[in-house]
């Protein structure tokens, strides 16, 4: 009886919704000038759009405060985000906004240093800093073809949310220089089938340190619009298509800013491919590893760079690979703990204090570790003398409920292939030669 007078008072009290607003042409890329017409089923209901990446509003029923209301179709010859919602003068609830990116890559590859409205701070690049621009390195466009089928050689992902949510006018704050959670449109185009689009609402946030160049991280949540996110990427990446999964719930968008232009120690020393190697061997040894691909990104339309994406290791992840439920797994990683009961892991820690010469000892680690993927994971990350490791970069998980295996799980590989502390390859770190009781590094003690 309670459910149904629950049901009833919803019923009773949610109000209707204005008819979802049509846009008459997808986002993509295009090279003249397009018409859009934008329209909504509900007859007495009026649209009001933007173009400046913010989401249209009313102060009243009559007044937009923010936007232009729609009357007549609108012409669109330049990269342009368009943001559209429907409001209604009767007691109709308005729409949720939809958004789409027109982009003419003429625009990008021309994109300014400078852009009215938005900052250019000084940023940390290690030792020193660089102001910020938002223009393609001049010395790298002097093929205008070759540039833009460049930009069309992999899929876009453009993120859309309020402007003054990525820095405000001084550049500081904001998800681009602090910890900031904000609401964002992403959209994921394929430009190799213009009729695919992937459209989802989430969460975003900065990812790692505050560089010129930052990281990016992804939630899915269903108070964010979509639990969700459901793609074809990593279906579409060079390696390890087949078989990879397609829905998600944390990426993170990996700048590669230790090897570019965007850090002082090494800026003609890009290579995005190292990073990406290591997780992808990682795969093709054990089974099991980060799914990776390469996007342009832009962000409310303008061109922010070569990211690479790929899954976050948490236990979001290891349910989506290993089955069960986000609370059945424990994750940690160099930073700390990341969620979980962690009892079934620190028994694990003290097996491994033990004589493991002594077969009883052996099997009570064994029966708590992936013995064969810790092989492949050292065996990896020592062939490619990755650096910054064991100490750091490292992450691994562990189901409790049935009762699983730790994995060690590759993450960071750009401070590799002889750079950094030891030059060469197939590098073994010191801490792996001293006694096992020398280390609290998890890495090193199993």
């Amino acid at each position: 009886m309670r459910s149904l007078v629950l049901a009833f008072f919803l019923i009773t009290t949610l109000k209707a919704q204005v008819a979802d607003t049509k846009i008459s042409i997808d986002s993509g890329f295009y090279e003249e000038a397009i018409e859009i017409t934008l329209s909504t089923a509900t007859e007495e209901a009026f649209i009001v759009y933007t173009t400046d990446g913010t989401e249209p509003s009313l102060g009243n029923i009559f007044n937009p405060i923010n936007g232009t209301r729609y009357e007549s179709p609108i012409t669109i010859s330049s990269t342009t985000v368009l943001r559209v919602r429907a409001f209604s003068e009767a007691d109709l609830e308005p729409t949720n906004t939809d958004t789409r990116t027109y982009y003419f890559l003429d625009d990008v590859i021309r994109q300014s240093a400078d852009i009215e409205g938005w900052p250019r701070p000084n940023l940390s690049i290690g030792p020193g800093t660089a102001q910020h621009d938002y223009e393609m390195d001049p010395r790298i466009v002097g093929d205008d073809e070759a540039m833009k089928q460049a930009l069309l050689a992999i899929p876009t992902m453009s993120l859309v949310v309020e402007p003054n949510k990525i820095w405000n006018k001084s550049g500081a704050g904001g998800f681009c220089r602090g910890d900031n959670e904000e609401a964002v449109d992403v959209e994921i185009l394929y430009p190799n089938d213009p009729s695919k689009r992937e459209h989802v609402r989430a969460i975003v946030q900065g990812h790692n340190h505050d560089r010129l160049k930052r990281s990016l991280r992804l939630k899915f949540k269903a108070e964010a619009g979509d639990s969700k996110l459901r793609t074809s990427l990593f279906r579409q990446a060079p390696l390890h298509a087949e078989g990879a999964p397609q829905t998600f719930d944390r990426l993170v968008l990996r700048a590669g800013n230790n090897r570019s232009w965007a850090r002082s120690w090494n800026p003609d020393r890009t290579a995005y491919t190292m990073d990406e190697w290591y997780r992808a061997t990682q795969i093709e040894a054990s089974g099991y590893g980060a799914r990776g691909a390469f996007v342009h990104l832009y962000l409310n339309g303008l061109y922010w760079g070569l990211y690479n994406v790929t899954e976050r290791l948490d236990r979001w992840f290891s349910t989506e690979h290993f089955g069960g439920d986000v609370e059945d797994w424990f994750a940690i990683s160099h930073g700390g703990d990341q969620g979980g009961d962690k009892e079934r892991w620190r028994a694990l820690l003290e097996n491994a204090e033990e004589d493991l010469s002594d077969p009883e000892n052996y099997r009570a680690v064994a029966d708590k570790l992936d013995v064969p993927g810790m092989i492949d994971y050292r065996l990896i990350t020592w062939y490619l003398n990755v650096t910054d490791w064991p100490n750091n970069n490292w992450w691994a998980s562990m189901q409790n409920e049935p009762a699983g295996v730790a994995r060690f799980l590759a993450w960071d590989g750009e401070w590799s292939f002889g750079l950094g502390a030891s030059p060469g390859m197939a590098w073994v770190h010191p801490d792996f030669v001293k006694s096992k009781r020398s280390s609290n590094v998890p890495v090193v003690k199993l």
